[in-house]
């Protein structure tokens, strides 16, 4: 009998100042403002790891901007989508839909795209912006891009609909 009580006294209490269930509890230190993960103390070594990680290379003059997203709220996988949606990517990935997709399923997933990924994914190319299809990709693949240098396997355990952490 006492849960039922304490929820009678919750309802009461939610009633009297409807506030109370509109609390949002404050970020963690050490983490974005608006997502509250942590994803590092220190958001130019993040985009400095991304520069050399995915870009090949040591940052430039535009670091400045991406460190800048991150300190006003900005969730990392959107800058990150930005990175990767760049023409320099693309270049980098052969200057086509086919070799985008390739490279970001490799660099972001950890792994090559099944037949079927590969022709889903690259048929969004011809009508998506390269920073939306990048950020999907990262919002699907979180664990393998957050976790440092991508392990490349060649298996094709996964599927386009479904995150891969549903395949462990």
């Amino acid at each position: 009998m006492k849960p039922f009580l304490c929820l009678v006294v919750l309802g009461l209490a939610l009633a009297v100042d409807p506030g109370l269930s509109q609390y949002v509890p404050p970020p963690p230190p050490n983490s974005y403002p608006s997502t509250g993960a942590p994803y590092g103390a220190d958001p130019a070594a993040l985009v400095r790891s991304w520069y050399q990680r995915f870009l090949h290379r040591e940052p430039d003059w535009m670091m400045k901007a991406w460190v800048d997203a991150l300190q006003t709220g900005q969730a990392p996988p959107m800058v990150l989508a930005g990175i990767l949606g760049s023409d320099e990517y693309y270049a980098q990935a052969g200057n086509s839909p086919e070799g985008f997709i390739q490279t970001l399923f490799r660099d972001v997933a950890g792994h090559a795209p099944t037949p079927r990924e590969y022709s889903y994914w690259t048929q969004r190319v011809y009508s998506e912006q390269r920073q939306n299809i990048a950020y999907a990709l990262l919002v699907r693949y979180p664990q393998a891009w957050q976790a440092g240098p991508a392990v490349i396997t060649d298996d094709y355990r996964y599927d386009y609909q479904r995150p891969s952490y549903r395949y462990r």
